[in-house]
């Protein structure tokens, strides 16, 4: 995921968005992205950028296709993302959120809490949603993704460490 659509900006169809890279300019170097509409999780599909610039905190952009405000309304929310492939990659000690999906994720203590099965966006930072078998069948955990909680990322092994209660 490489950002989000906030809302329109103007009458002409351009959007505000918030960027997840570390620099936000770096998302228009992506000409070809992928967008994914808010419910519609696993389906995307492509989104060109005509052109954008910073704005603030954020970017305001204009997509091919996207002429007016009514238009624009209707990608609000939505995922922006790219396919695997075109992203670089990690810096040493870095990793990309996506190769984190289906690893184990266990308690301190040796618990089995699930596995992940995505992230969400909460402000600047990002939630683990951790499933795994509950009492009654299956259980959603949703643990914060900050140094805090998470003690160890195994990529290799594909395991998380959390410090994070079971019964939560």
């Amino acid at each position: 995921m490489l950002g989000r659509v906030l809302a329109p900006f103007g009458v002409r169809g351009t959007l505000r968005v918030k960027a997840f890279t570390a620099d936000p300019e770096a998302l228009l170097g992506y000409r070809d992205l992928l967008f994914q509409a808010p419910g519609e999780e696993g389906r995307w599909q492509p989104i060109r950028i005509r052109e954008g610039r910073r704005h603030g905190d954020g970017l305001v952009v204009d997509f091919e296709g996207i002429e007016d405000r009514d238009r624009a309304e209707g990608l609000k929310g939505g995922t922006l993302g790219v396919r695997r492939g075109e992203l670089p990659a990690p810096h040493a000690g870095e990793i990309y959120l996506v190769d984190l999906i289906g690893a184990e994720v266990r308690s301190v203590s040796g618990e089995r809490l699930g596995v992940v099965d995505g992230f969400l966006p909460v402000g600047d930072s990002q939630v683990m949603r951790v499933k795994g078998e509950g009492g009654s069948g299956t259980r959603e955990r949703l643990v914060p993704f900050l140094e805090q909680y998470v003690v160890e990322v195994e990529l290799g092994a594909r395991r998380i460490t959390v410090d994070w209660p079971s019964d939560l």
